[in-house]
């Protein structure tokens, strides 16, 4: 269980660095900005922690584990872009992160 939650915590470091270089992005007037902008190094760092969580949860879960569990990100990414970016939301996309929630969670119930 313990690995499943540097698994989780992956997911959420990557959605929330993801986040963050969208604001630079959505602020930046030319290209280059961005390298002013101290949103995109943390945003980097989040990145890189989420690849050591990544793998220290890689190095104990199962391929067939570990894996689904990378879909979460389109969920909590949704959920972020709704929430923080007042992106629309139609009923095929919250049938589709339903069932995303639903396939992850019967994965993980599953012994492999």
């Amino acid at each position: 269980m313990k690995y499943v939650a540097f698994a989780l915590l992956s997911i959420t470091l990557a959605a929330t660095a993801q986040t963050l270089l969208k604001m630079v992005a959505m602020t930046a007037q030319v290209p280059l900005a961005v390298l002013k902008d101290f949103r995109f190094y943390i945003g980097g760092m989040l990145l890189l922690c989420a690849f050591g969580t990544w793998m220290i949860a890689a190095s104990r879960l199962s391929f067939s584990q570990i894996i689904p569990m990378n879909a979460l990100t389109i969920v909590l990414a949704g959920a972020i872009g709704i929430w923080l970016f007042k992106e629309t939301v139609s009923k095929p996309m919250l049938l589709a992160y339903a069932l995303i929630l639903i396939g992850v969670t019967i994965l993980s119930l599953t012994k492999s």
